[in-house]
């Protein structure tokens, strides 16, 4: 692969040169932070049975897009996938929202991975390069307007 050092991407990263500044660890830590605070939360939160309105349990209001339209936002049944998710309950996660499950995983991943940039220090923007985390987000991006286009031929066409 084009800059692609030997030996895979993660021993790649414990091999980067200098230590990365003050604010590489900063936003590791705060990486760190919320994505357990995302995780916590949906373990704490009992997913809605019509796959949509978990988010309601945190104070949030009802989505305007579907108050106003009656057609569900993108974002509609994310909460209740990550709840779902929390859960290990694959299946209604991907009913609530199929973006969700590999968002989740995106998150539970950021979990796992920030503390070994924090403690091994390495650089944001070589991580993200390296991981290929511009592609990542293309890809998760599409699963979400992908999913909502689903979602919304399903309702028109019933």
């Amino acid at each position: 692969m084009l800059g692609m050092p030997q030996g895979g991407t993660i021993a790649a990263l414990s091999r980067a040169g200098s230590s990365p500044p003050a604010r590489d660890r900063f936003i590791w830590f705060f990486l760190q932070v919320a994505a357990l605070w995302v995780l916590v939360t949906a373990a704490g939160l009992t997913p809605a049975a019509s796959g949509l309105g978990t988010h309601l349990q945190l104070g949030l209001p009802p989505c305007a897009v579907l108050t106003w339209t009656g057609i569900p936002c993108p974002g509609c049944g994310l909460t209740t996938s990550f709840a779902y998710m929390a859960k290990l309950e694959f299946a209604d996660a991907f009913r609530a929202n199929p973006a969700g499950v590999p968002l989740f995983g995106a998150v539970l991943l950021a979990a796992l991975m920030s503390p070994l940039g924090w403690l091994r220090g390495w650089s944001i923007a070589d991580a993200a390069l390296r991981l290929r985390l511009p592609w990542v987000a293309v890809g998760l991006g599409v699963a979400l307007g992908a999913a909502w286009l689903l979602r919304v031929c399903v309702i028109l066409l019933a």
